[in-house]
């Protein structure tokens, strides 16, 4: 009886411990699954975080790019007043040069034309003759700047 009850008893502590090794493992593989939906959630949290970060910088740098497309375009806007007046001051520069050319010739045929006279003519005749061929010579040069000026107003415009 007693190795009846001894066997009978073997037998249950057995299958209690099988029991138990059971419940030991479920709470093993739970705990371990636990552990990793533990580490996943901390892997979320970070990601999230990083994510909100990145947003962040993205709205800066947004923010950054859109102050610099406004001062390009100022810059662009000053650029062409900038140019426009540069174009301007090129054309009067080159305007003016082309007058002092023409004066600068009037100049000296006047002058030309006053030894010629002067040594030809003689008296009161010279006044009054010089008069005369200097006006007829001024007209003249008069004519040539005015041609000279359509021609660069032709030239600006084409």
């Amino acid at each position: 009886m007693i190795t009846g009850n001894q066997n009978d008893f073997f037998i249950a502590f057995k299958n209690k411990m099988q029991q138990i090794m059971k419940d030991m493992n479920d709470l093993k593989e739970k705990a371990s699954a636990e552990r990793i939906k533990a580490k996943q959630d901390a892997k979320l949290v970070q990601i999230e975080q990083e994510r909100d970060w990145f947003r962040n910088e993205a709205l800066k740098l947004n923010k950054i790019c859109k102050n610099q497309k406004i001062i390009l375009d100022r810059l662009k806007i000053q650029y062409e007043n900038v140019s426009e007046d540069k174009d301007y001051y090129q054309a009067q520069l080159f305007e003016e040069k082309m007058n002092s050319k023409t004066l600068a010739i009037e100049n000296f045929k006047f002058k030309s034309g006053n030894l010629q006279s002067n040594s030809v003519k003689s008296g009161s005749q010279v006044g009054i003759d010089d008069g005369i061929a200097s006006h007829s010579n001024l007209k003249s040069s008069v004519e040539s700047v005015q041609r000279m000026r359509d021609n660069t107003k032709n030239l600006e415009e084409s």
